[in-house]
């Protein structure tokens, strides 16, 4: 096992890993996650530290430590995804899938996967592929869009689209294009009329809002070719002013940093409580 005693290795406040240590054990939950949040401020001293505690057999300080440990993988995941949109890289089914495991830390990459994997598989391979056999698929698994207004956050989240089958337009053409790539398809995300469809290289349209209906565009004046990073904005979009709307503070903390982050901008700029502006003038000191 390692050992549990800690070296007194000052952080930028000042105050050693051991006192933090001793702060992070209190029954206070309020003191014990400032500590936590003071050892994060320096990831690498943070990460050596979960590393030589994660044996611990003190169960307190391991629940502690994993704690920690999930944070720093959730804060470097969140650096990715701003990492590889701000280089174009980062395709709409993968900023999907870690938006899904940055949401729940229970989601795994590997269980995501796992989920599209059976997805894909449920398709009958054989004949020739195209956007109407994609789109008819879709409608017989009853892939489709609730009732408006859309608003439960599982309606968002690929994990639980592929488990429940029910998902906003955004999500369901990004499954329906990752399912006809896997068969050999290449079809692109649009916008139809103001809603998100599937397009071929024929003008082919397939709306998941229509039960999936396939109907055909008479030029390139009737829709918007949509790139991967016009979708991930759309949909942190969409996500956010749902959280929004049903005023869940977790998640408008997470999508409002995402979509501030890839476009540059402070969160202070964001309205109180969520930050900083208009933000009313702290108590007087008693």
């Amino acid at each position: 096992m390692k050992p549990t005693t800690s070296p007194k290795i000052a952080t930028r406040t000042g105050i050693s890993q051991e006192t933090l240590q001793a702060l992070m054990l209190d029954p206070n939950p309020c003191i014990s996650s400032l500590a936590m949040e003071q050892m994060l401020q320096n990831p690498a001293e943070c990460e050596r530290y979960v590393a030589e505690h994660q044996d611990t057999n003190d169960l307190a300080l391991r629940r502690c430590v994993h704690q920690l440990a999930g944070c720093l993988r959730m804060k470097a995941l969140k650096e990715k995804f701003v990492f590889l949109f701000e280089q174009g890289q980062l395709d709409a089914w993968d900023a999907m899938m870690m938006i899904d495991q940055l949401y729940d830390q229970r989601s795994s990459r590997n269980y995501l996967r796992e989920l599209a994997q059976e997805f894909c598989a449920e398709f009958q391979s054989g004949g020739m592929m195209s956007l109407p056999r994609v789109a008819k698929h879709m409608a017989d698994r009853k892939f489709a869009t609730p009732h408006h207004p859309i608003l439960n956050i599982f309606h968002f989240l690929i994990g639980d689209v592929l488990e429940n089958r029910q998902g906003i337009p955004a999500v369901l053409c990004v499954l329906a294009k990752q399912l006809a790539r896997a068969h050999g398809l290449i079809l692109q995300l649009c916008l139809a009329n103001g809603k998100f469809c599937l397009i071929d290289a024929h003008y082919n349209l397939a709306d998941p809002t229509e039960e999936w209906k396939v109907t055909k565009a008479k030029g390139p004046d009737d829709f918007h070719l949509c790139t991967n990073q016009e979708v991930i904005r759309i949909y942190l979009a969409q996500i956010l002013a749902s959280s929004v709307i049903v005023w869940e503070t977790f998640d408008v903390h997470l999508f409002a940093s995402l979509l501030l982050r890839i476009d540059g901008v402070s969160p202070d700029a964001m309205p109180y409580p969520y930050g900083k502006f208009l933000a009313p003038p702290p108590d007087p000191e008693p």
